[in-house]
């Protein structure tokens, strides 16, 4: 939610719970783009939820329409198709879509500030081609300044470790002769 005081107190403050009306959004060319009729969005999260679960069953990364960044990408691509809630759906999306990422072990990714007009007009041109593979090509190249992201700061860390007289060969050796110990 933006902030608590943008909704009325006659109880139009419903954080956590679906839409009681349809939605609309004014697109970038000025026209207004409806999302799914409030009275259907029960029974389609339950649908997305169900076959995002089915599909994480099934990751095969060898296979696009299998790979954990499809499977991320295709649940948004329908989230924000579906647009559940009054406020924060973009939000609650990406949380999502990293959450399927991590649940498969890589790494979540940030849309900053910046980026959201190229990230709108993604989830736009998405649904114009009817193909979460649109999403995925964006998220993939977030992913990927993320990985670098977390590169750089590994770099940065063993730089500094090596000023202070810590040897990282030495370190790692260490820590994976400990690490077998345990298995």
């Amino acid at each position: 939610m933006k902030d608590s005081a943008q909704w009325t107190e006659e109880g139009d403050y419903s954080p956590g719970q679906y839409k009681w009306a349809t939605n609309y959004t004014i697109l970038p060319n000025g026209k207004e783009y409806f999302f799914m009729n409030y009275q259907k969005v029960p029974q389609a999260m339950k649908d997305l939820c169900s076959e995002t679960n089915e599909m994480l069953k099934k990751i095969d990364e060898s296979k696009i329409d299998k790979h954990p960044l499809y499977i991320a990408s295709n649940f948004h691509y329908k989230f924000t198709d579906i647009h559940p809630f009054a406020d924060g759906n973009g939000r609650v999306g990406r949380i999502f879509t990293n959450l399927i990422l991590i649940k498969a072990d890589y790494t979540p990714f940030i849309i900053k500030e910046e980026d959201r007009s190229n990230y709108i007009d993604q989830i736009i041109e998405a649904r114009e081609n009817n193909d979460p593979r649109i999403l995925m090509k964006y998220f993939g190249e977030k992913l990927e300044t993320a990985l670098q992201n977390k590169l750089d700061y590994y770099k940065n860390e063993v730089q500094k470790s090596n000023k202070i007289g810590i040897n990282p060969e030495e370190e790692n050796t260490k820590r994976n002769r400990g690490m077998l110990l345990f298995l």
